[in-house]
């Protein structure tokens, strides 16, 4: 079984390179992305929902991209799909225990520390 820092390690590639990949990146973008950044400056949470293979996950990494290219630090950056199941392969895992591990073992702080 990977740890959190191998398998997040791989989903975020942005931690390390400091950019989306164009290959992850696709080159149409809705008219949600803009309904999204306008959320962001709201500092609200935003649920993204629809079937599968809509586009949702390239919404959120062109939204990535954005704050990336908007100068927010790559590892400010969490993303993770709860479809991912080498992430909740113990039982005993949730999303709480990914967010602790983010935290303590990539922000090395906690979010409430963050300004």
């Amino acid at each position: 079984m990977d740890s959190y820092e191998t398998i997040l390690s791989k989903i975020n590639l942005h931690w390390k390179a400091g950019f989306i990949s164009n290959e992850i990146l696709k080159p149409v973008v809705r008219s949600e992305f803009c309904k999204i950044l306008e959320n962001l400056k709201r500092e609200r949470i935003l649920a993204i929902i629809g079937p599968r293979r809509v586009g949702k996950s390239t919404l959120l990494h062109q939204t990535m991209n954005h704050l990336i290219n908007d100068g927010v630090e790559p590892q400010n950056i969490l993303f993770f799909s709860g479809d991912e199941p080498s992430l909740f392969v113990d039982v005993t895992k949730n999303i709480g225990s990914i967010i602790d591990f983010y935290e303590m073992n990539v922000l090395k702080k906690r979010f409430d520390e963050i300004t």
